[in-house]
């Protein structure tokens, strides 16, 4: 009998140290809708701009490409996934969005835009950089044919803007596919790339997470997850300081990351399968190691309707209990023209 009330209490123990799903999300708005296949929404500094990213029509998808030998490729001198920008309308209402940043012969996508830290008496408040997703269109279409190129030769570039992203500057590639992570199996040793980053400045520096290629998969595989990497960049945005992997209780992909007023960080990504939306915590401020958020232990956010997809999270308005979301919700089998922009606000 002793040893069972033991067991039983340390079982009450252990669920009181997971409270309950408890938050509440106060509104739940639809941003853009209809969209033929524009994802990746990012807001703009000062909230009066909304980025996405892909195509905006049929035009767009068919221009890129090139049928020669009766295989799809790439068109070098024209681009294919690009980056647009909406307008704030009104209050929770954006413009159709135009084409904003593109680069020929090549895909970019998944935006995601900081204000840089001033340092070494340079006041770089008006600056605005870019992260973004590169892909040569040689390595995106041969994908269709039985290879996944297209998930294994990803990289981050930089753009710089001063003129609050109306235009921008390519900088090229920032974490290349040789970024000093790698996994090793079978005594084959992969370079792990990097995709769909998350930027943000701290302090004087500036942290970027994303996650790595196809290659190196089986880190999804390992207790922790360690599919994401993070790299530290010095405020000039392209001097790499350090690099570190990052480890998560869950397969989480599409990551965005903000940081607490109390110095801990809030992770979302989307499931490897798109069918949900989790949001995580960093282990007191360390930005490399996460776990699940305690009002949603090893519960999805969002939990996507069996016809839907929800991918490419992104928070914002982050403060130590409450914080807003933006993500894209898409039919399963129907990619085109289905994609809607949404977001919520939610309190803790």
């Amino acid at each position: 009998m002793k040893k069972f009330i033991t067991s039983a209490t340390f079982f009450f123990l252990f669920l009181l140290s997971y409270p309950c799903f408890a938050i509440e999300i106060l509104n739940k708005t639809t941003l853009l809708q209809g969209l033929y296949a524009l994802y990746s929404p990012e807001l703009g500094i000062g909230a009066a701009y909304l980025y996405t990213a892909g195509w905006e029509n049929l035009s767009d998808r068919l221009t890129c490409t090139i049928i020669e030998n009766d295989h799809v490729i790439g068109n070098p001198y024209l681009p294919c996934d690009r980056i647009y920008r909406s307008r704030r309308a009104r209050e929770r209402r954006w413009g159709k969005p135009g084409e904003n940043f593109s680069l020929s012969g090549k895909l970019v996508n998944e935006p995601t835009i900081i204000i840089p830290p001033s340092t070494d008496k340079i006041d770089r408040r008006q600056w605005r950089f870019m992260y973004y997703t590169v892909l040569d269109h040689s390595h995106y279409f041969p994908c269709g044919e039985g290879t996944n190129d297209c998930t294994k030769f990803n990289e981050i570039g930089l753009a710089s803007s001063i003129n609050n992203g109306r235009t921008w500057t390519n900088h090229g590639v920032v974490v290349g596919l040789e970024n000093g992570l790698t996994y090793t199996h079978n005594k084959i040793t992969e370079q792990c790339g990097a995709w769909s980053s998350s930027a943000l400045p701290v302090g004087d520096k500036i942290y970027l997470w994303y996650i790595f290629n196809s290659q190196c998969n089986d880190l999804g595989y390992t207790t922790p997850v360690r599919l994401i990497g993070l790299t530290v960049f010095n405020a000039n945005g392209w001097q790499i300081e350090s690099q570190h992997f990052v480890t998560t209780p869950v397969i989480t992909v599409n990551v965005s990351v903000q940081q607490r007023p109390d110095g801990h960080f809030l992770m979302a990504g989307n499931s490897g399968n798109q069918q949900y939306l989790y949001i995580l915590e960093s282990i007191g401020t360390d930005p490399t190691t996460f776990t699940w958020h305690t009002q949603m232990y090893q519960t999805p956010f969002v939990d996507a309707d069996p016809l839907s997809f929800v991918l490419t999270p992104r928070l914002f308005h982050v403060t130590d209990s409450s914080w807003s979301i933006l993500f894209d919700k898409v039919q399963k089998d129907f990619w085109f023209s289905t994609h809607n922009i949404l977001q919520y606000d939610v309190l803790e």
